[in-house]
């Protein structure tokens, strides 16, 4: 974040952080996707996914949003 990247990789990054560690990232991924940072996210937990996420691809299924459904 220091050299002002373009592009964000984030592998499980809520992992081993608490409720509130977790809000605090998300809100910093809102003000960087704001200034236009685009960022790759990668977890197993949907809610996040849902929460954050403007677009979203399952690697289940390979296909974009809106064609997937979650069950």
């Amino acid at each position: 974040l220091l050299r002002a990247p373009q592009i964000l990789i984030l592998d499980e990054p809520t992992a081993s952080l608490s409720e509130r560690e977790t809000a605090i990232l998300f809100q910093t991924l809102r003000a960087l996707k704001a200034r236009g940072v685009a960022i790759i996210y990668i977890t197993h937990r949907m809610r996040e996914i849902w929460e954050i996420s403007t677009w979203r691809l399952s690697m289940e299924r390979m296909l974009p949003e809106p064609e997937m459904s979650w069950r």
